[in-house]
């Protein structure tokens, strides 16, 4: 040898030799020396052969490199091996673990028959089979794993990573790791399971990962199916930042790498802004850059807390996490009667001051109405304009015009209306309603100064604008279906939970209209007299419009507790205390009118504090009506007197004989007395006042207020000489605006007045 040293060099026969006691064989020249035992030939172990230069042969191992390495493909029933092709390869033989090792320097290893397949690592070359590491690569995609076990023409990893290559670009349309794979390139599928429960998968083309780690891959389709157990959802999470993770659970998913477009089966709803988005057939499609396909047919319930509102077959442009966009048709049943709003802009998002994460989230909608929709938002109220939605809400929001649907209204006007209500209790607020045209519309009883006569008006401009208010209503409009009445006035009132305020009702069966409240009883009077009216008020609209009643055949009826003041010297008030106060003589007790709801209604106008209200009927419903002195200022306090408009003298009359006097001067009274009581209130505003009182002991009290002057006789005679004994500081009764006279009359003025009002009794 060239170190001087004893070396020995031959070749083997053609044959070669066994190696590693029949492990392989070796063909070619083998040398022995200070250098080792070195060979330049062939090494064919299993089906693998190797040709080198510098073979290494140990005890236990042969090292060597070689410029080419080539297997040949073996398919067996009992063993397949791939045909392999690598350049460049470093080889560790460990013959007596049955492994050669192969190590692709430069160029990676060419697998199988058909091209295009390459392993960038390790080749372990074994009697079971071929293994290997590193990347095994093809044009659809790439595994990496420390161990794989090839077939003829196929692979499998019990852990692996596996990125699904998309077919246009350079891009990765599925990406997933730890999982176990099962790649069988001659029938074009690939299976894939995670080997925890934790393991996510990414689709990174659609901006989405999944919990979903069980697929299989079809080649040939070009198509990725996900596989979980029956029953079991996998969660599907947007990672576009602009999509603030959105995320949802399904039961499928289907992927198609030709749209690079991700199906999601079996999913229930989604969560966008603060509604339930249910997709049609639970389908949902996220495309290419992460954009989810509208939803059609869908439905959304809003909000997630309270899900007032129900919107179907919607179509939804879901964005993210926080914001979708929307159209579709909310149920607006009323009834019997089926109709829906078709809100066209549905919008969920962020709203509020502050930064985005720290916004509220809140669907808010907005639908139009056409007038020749005929669309209800109560069972006899139509409605034309925008309605609105706030998913805070459970009130609708309307802005329009509202109709009511009555049979018995001559017209029904529409009245613009901008408020909230609830569709189940529809309650329509009301205060200055106009129409169309911007004309003003009423409700309530008035006094027409041309025709004289008191006439309702339901949502209608007035006979004329300065038409007198008897009873005006403000407040809300009801329909109570279930008694096909229309009901008008103060909130608290009209549904029931208080007494006080103005209401009127119209029967939309039989025209009967029924209000109760404050009228307005002598309105024109001179300050110097207060007039308190409260109670009940009829009529019937179907008299209003029959083309053969008069005027006069017109009936409007009141019940009414009313409190009158004006002055009167002292001297004249004890005369009249000591025969309604002292006086003993027959007079029925008001007890027994005091169980009539009425007073209820009544007290209310008089007593306004709850507390004294309260009080006050408690102490009614145990025999005593006692109003507290800070509102029974009045020199007359009647009970419940029915009185009724009189056509022919322009006057609220009063209709029967005997009524109950509450007090006088304050001072309790509480009986039945003959009374007569007239408000004439002429169409040119020179309204009057006409009192007559019988005491129990037939003594007679009359005042009558007309131009100035209040005329007042009894058939009392002290009554009668106090009066003409009544000095001119005494006889004038004044203020900074007005003032009026105390006159005597004889008894006839009395007398006449008394047949005047039994005239119209009759």
């Amino acid at each position: 040898e060239e170190d001087q040293s004893l070396g020995f060099v031959r070749n083997t026969p053609d044959g070669g030799f066994d190696a590693y006691t029949g492990k392989g064989r070796y063909t070619g020249q083998l040398s022995l020396s200070n250098k080792g035992f070195l060979g330049k030939g062939t090494v064919n172990y299993l089906n693998a052969s190797i040709d080198s230069e510098d073979i290494i042969f140990k005890p236990k191992r042969m090292l060597c490199s070689a410029e080419v390495f080539d297997m040949e493909e073996v398919k067996s029933d009992d063993l397949e091996i791939p045909q392999v092709h690598g350049e460049s390869v470093k080889i560790d033989w460990k013959p007596y673990r049955d492994s050669l090792y192969v190590r692709a320097e430069s160029e990676p290893f060419v697998f199988f028959k058909k091209e295009g397949y390459t392993l960038d690592g390790t080749l372990i070359l074994t009697p079971e089979g071929v293994k290997g590491d590193g990347v095994f690569e093809w044009k659809d995609g790439k595994l990496n794993s420390k161990l794989y076990d090839f077939g003829a023409f196929k692979t499998f990893a019990d852990t692996s990573s596996i990125q699904i290559k998309a077919l246009q670009g350079t891009g990765v349309a599925f990406d997933s790791r730890n999982v176990e794979s099962d790649v069988n390139f001659e029938i074009q599928m690939g299976v894939f399971k995670a080997n925890i429960d934790t393991v996510t998968t990414s689709l990174p083309l659609n901006k989405y990962v999944s919990s979903m780690n069980e697929f299989v891959w079809d080649m040939a389709k070009e198509t990725i199916t996900f596989v979980t157990e029956p029953g079991k959802t996998g969660t599907f999470t947007s990672t576009d930042v602009e999509q603030d993770s959105l995320n949802f659970e399904g039961l499928t998913g289907f992927y198609d790498l030709k749209t690079n477009q991700l199906e999601v089966g079996g999913v229930d709803y989604l969560l966008s802004a603060d509604a339930l988005i249910y997709p049609d057939s639970g389908m949902v499609r996220v495309k290419e850059g992460g954009e989810m396909m509208r939803l059609k047919n869908a439905k959304i319930i809003a909000n997630t807390e309270n899900k007032y509102h129900v919107i179907n077959r919607a179509t939804v442009n879901v964005r993210g996490r926080k914001e979708y966009k929307a159209s579709g048709f909310y149920e607006y049943n009323i009834g019997d009667l089926e109709q829906e709003i078709e809100f066209s802009n549905i919008l969920g998002q962020p709203v509020g001051k502050g930064k985005r994460s720290e916004k509220r989230l809140v669907t808010r909608a907005i639908g139009e109405i056409l007038e020749e929709s005929d669309f209800r938002i109560a069972e006899k109220i139509g409605f034309q304009g925008n309605i609105g939605l706030s998913a805070e809400n459970k009130n609708l929001v309307f802005k329009g015009f509202a109709q009511m649907q009555s049979k018995k209204v001559p017209a029904n006007y529409w009245f613009n209306i901008d408020c909230e209500a609830d569709k189940n209790d529809l309650l329509i607020p009301f205060d200055q309603p106009k129409n169309f045209n911007g004309d003003p519309l009423r409700t309530g009883l008035y006094l027409s100064k041309e025709a004289n006569i008191v006439y309702p008006s339901v949502m209608s401009p007035l006979y004329y604008r300065k038409d007198r208010a008897i009873l005006e209503t403000k407040g809300f409009l009801k329909h109570d279906y279930e008694n096909d009445t229309f009901i008008f006035g103060d909130s608290a009132k009209v549904v029931g939970l208080a007494y006080q305020g103005n209401v009127m009702k119209l029967n939309d069966k039989d025209g009967e209209i029924e209000a109760s409240g404050k009228f307005n009883l002598g309105s024109a009077l001179p300050s110097l007299f207060k007039i308190s009216s409260a109670g009940k008020i009829n009529t019937n609209i179907d008299s209003y419009s029959d083309t053969l009643s008069t005027p006069a055949d017109i009936k409007v009826k009141l019940k009414t507790m009313t409190g009158i003041l004006f002055e009167v010297p002292e001297k004249l008030k004890k005369i009249m205390l000591a025969d309604f106060v002292n006086s003993t003589f027959g007079a029925s007790s008001a007890v027994e009118h005091l169980s009539d709801d009425f007073y209820e209604l009544a007290i209310a106008e008089f007593v306004p504090d709850e507390k004294e209200y309260t009080k006050v009927i408690s102490r009614m419903k145990g025999g005593a009506l006692d109003i507290p002195k800070k509102y029974n200022d009045f020199l007359f306090l009647f009970g419940n007197i029915p009185m009724h408009w009189d056509f022919d003298y322009q006057s609220f009359v009063s209709s029967k004989e005997r009524n109950l006097v509450l007090s006088i001067d304050g001072k309790p009274v509480h009986r039945d007395l003959i009374t007569y009581l007239e408000f004439k209130m002429p169409a040119n505003n020179d309204d009057r006042l006409y009192i007559l009182v019988k005491a129990p002991n037939d003594y007679y009290y009359f005042f009558g207020y007309k131009n100035g002057i209040l005329n007042t006789v009894s058939n009392n005679t002290r009554y009668n000489d106090e009066v003409l004994a009544l000095k001119d500081k005494e006889r004038i009764i004044k203020n900074k605006e007005f003032q009026f006279e105390i006159q005597p009359v004889n008894p006839g003025t009395a007398t006449n007045f008394i047949n005047r009002v039994k005239a119209a009794q009759n």
